[in-house]
Protein backbone atom coordinates (compact mmCIF):
# COMPACT_ATOMS: atom_id res chain seq x y z
CA UNK A 1 0.00 0.00 0.00
CA UNK A 2 1.57 3.22 -1.31
CA UNK A 3 0.68 4.94 2.10
CA UNK A 4 2.57 2.51 4.57
CA UNK A 5 5.92 1.94 2.04
CA UNK A 6 9.01 1.81 3.79
CA UNK A 7 11.25 5.15 3.49
CA UNK A 8 13.86 3.88 1.64
CA UNK A 9 15.13 6.47 -0.17
CA UNK A 10 15.01 9.38 2.99
CA UNK A 11 16.27 6.26 5.06
CA UNK A 12 19.11 5.28 2.80
CA UNK A 13 19.80 9.38 3.01
CA UNK A 14 19.79 9.80 6.79
CA UNK A 15 20.71 6.64 8.33
CA UNK A 16 24.39 7.18 7.49
CA UNK A 17 23.91 10.54 8.90
CA UNK A 18 22.50 9.45 12.26
CA UNK A 19 24.64 9.09 14.98
CA UNK A 20 24.13 6.04 17.34
CA UNK A 21 25.37 5.47 20.72
CA UNK A 22 24.14 2.13 22.21
CA UNK A 23 24.20 0.97 25.47
CA UNK A 24 23.56 -2.46 27.44
CA UNK A 25 20.34 -1.75 29.10
CA UNK A 26 18.31 -0.51 25.79
CA UNK A 27 19.14 2.81 25.13
CA UNK A 28 20.33 4.38 21.92
CA UNK A 29 21.18 8.33 21.66
CA UNK A 30 20.59 9.42 18.16
CA UNK A 31 20.90 12.52 16.19
CA UNK A 32 17.85 12.64 13.65
CA UNK A 33 18.82 15.39 10.65
CA UNK A 34 14.95 15.62 9.52
CA UNK A 35 11.03 16.10 11.45
CA UNK A 36 9.28 13.33 12.33
CA UNK A 37 6.16 12.05 14.25
CA UNK A 38 6.56 9.44 17.19
CA UNK A 39 3.09 8.66 19.64
CA UNK A 40 1.15 11.41 17.77
CA UNK A 41 3.84 13.97 18.64
CA UNK A 42 5.79 15.89 16.25
CA UNK A 43 9.76 16.31 16.90
CA UNK A 44 11.89 18.98 14.77
CA UNK A 45 15.35 17.45 14.18
CA UNK A 46 17.73 17.02 16.80
CA UNK A 47 19.57 15.26 19.43
CA UNK A 48 17.03 12.18 21.28
CA UNK A 49 17.65 9.30 23.40
CA UNK A 50 15.33 6.85 22.97
CA UNK A 51 15.22 3.42 26.11
CA UNK A 52 13.38 0.62 26.19
CA UNK A 53 12.34 -0.61 29.40
CA UNK A 54 12.18 -3.92 28.30
CA UNK A 55 8.14 -5.00 28.25
CA UNK A 56 7.81 -2.64 24.73
CA UNK A 57 7.50 0.83 26.49
CA UNK A 58 9.88 2.72 24.53
CA UNK A 59 10.52 6.43 26.18
CA UNK A 60 11.33 8.99 23.30
CA UNK A 61 12.76 12.17 24.89
CA UNK A 62 14.51 15.53 22.91
CA UNK A 63 13.92 18.92 21.87
CA UNK A 64 12.61 19.68 25.19
CA UNK A 65 9.50 17.21 24.38
CA UNK A 66 9.27 13.38 25.11
CA UNK A 67 6.61 10.45 24.94
CA UNK A 68 6.02 7.01 25.68
CA UNK A 69 4.54 4.29 23.36
CA UNK A 70 3.96 0.79 23.05
CA UNK A 71 6.20 -1.12 20.54
CA UNK A 72 5.80 -4.85 19.42
CA UNK A 73 8.58 -7.00 19.85
CA UNK A 74 9.58 -8.06 15.76
CA UNK A 75 12.24 -10.33 16.13
CA UNK A 76 15.63 -10.75 17.66
CA UNK A 77 18.71 -8.89 15.69
CA UNK A 78 21.96 -10.72 14.86
CA UNK A 79 24.77 -9.84 17.21
CA UNK A 80 26.58 -7.44 14.18
CA UNK A 81 23.43 -5.46 13.84
CA UNK A 82 23.86 -1.85 14.31
CA UNK A 83 21.55 0.07 16.54
CA UNK A 84 18.71 2.46 14.37
CA UNK A 85 15.38 3.52 14.26
CA UNK A 86 13.41 3.14 11.07
CA UNK A 87 10.83 5.77 9.82
CA UNK A 88 7.88 5.58 7.04
CA UNK A 89 6.52 7.96 5.60
CA UNK A 90 2.63 8.52 5.10
CA UNK A 91 0.60 11.63 4.30
CA UNK A 92 3.38 13.62 3.47
CA UNK A 93 4.83 13.28 7.20
CA UNK A 94 7.69 11.03 8.89
CA UNK A 95 6.83 8.70 11.30
CA UNK A 96 9.04 6.39 13.44
CA UNK A 97 7.79 2.99 12.80
CA UNK A 98 10.45 0.77 14.37
CA UNK A 99 13.37 1.04 17.12
CA UNK A 100 16.36 -1.93 16.89
CA UNK A 101 18.36 -2.45 19.60
CA UNK A 102 21.44 -4.77 19.68
CA UNK A 103 19.10 -7.41 20.92
CA UNK A 104 15.59 -6.70 19.39
CA UNK A 105 13.35 -5.10 17.31
CA UNK A 106 10.58 -3.29 18.10
CA UNK A 107 7.77 -1.87 15.29
CA UNK A 108 5.38 1.04 16.79
CA UNK A 109 2.19 0.40 15.11
CA UNK A 110 1.79 3.56 12.60
CA UNK A 111 -2.23 4.97 12.57
CA UNK A 112 -2.31 6.52 9.66
CA UNK A 113 -5.26 8.48 8.03
CA UNK A 114 -8.67 9.52 8.83
CA UNK A 115 -9.81 8.53 12.09
CA UNK A 116 -12.85 9.10 13.52
CA UNK A 117 -14.42 8.83 16.92
CA UNK A 118 -17.82 7.35 17.91
CA UNK A 119 -19.50 7.89 20.97
CA UNK A 120 -22.34 5.49 22.11
CA UNK A 121 -24.66 6.47 24.96
CA UNK A 122 -27.50 4.50 26.60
Amino acid sequence: MKIFRSLTVLGALALPAVSLAAMAWGSIAVHVPFSFVAAGCEFPSGDYRVENNGNGVLYIQGAGKSVITLSIPSGVTRPDDVPNLQFTRAGGRVYLTGVQTQQTLHSIPLHVGNERKITLAP
